[in-house]
């Protein structure tokens, strides 16, 4: 199996993964490549989360109506997917000595 799409001899048949195809798939131009039994990619599994399956405009849609700033320079589809990640995922808080404290404090008035 070929690193690239590159490695390939003209006219010859090769045979690929949907793995492969799906890495590759922006660097092969239609009109220079035919692809046989494509599967496609990943599309909407109706989970209502944004999938490489969205457009971009879906996707700042989805953003915007969780109130996620999106700034105000051009955000291609994979930035907005990476927003979409990082929304759905936050980072964990640092836990430093304060936040401890806090905790121990709000556990103990629990108690009374």
């Amino acid at each position: 199996m070929p690193d690239s799409p590159g490695a390939y001899t003209r006219g010859q048949t090769l045979e690929v993964t949907q793995q492969w195809v799906n890495q590759w798939r922006n660097y092969l131009p239609k009109d220079q490549f035919r692809i046989e039994g494509d599967e496609g990619e990943s599309v909407d599994d109706g989970d209502g989360l944004p999938d490489k399956g969205w457009n971009r405009k879906n996707i700042l849609g989805w953003l915007k109506e969780k109130g996620v700033e999106t700034g105000t320079t051009y955000l291609t589809k994979s930035a907005a997917l990476a927003l979409v990640e990082r929304t759905l995922n936050p980072p964990s808080p640092e836990i430093t000595e304060e936040v401890i404290q806090e905790a121990i404090i709000d556990e103990n008035n629990g108690d009374e």
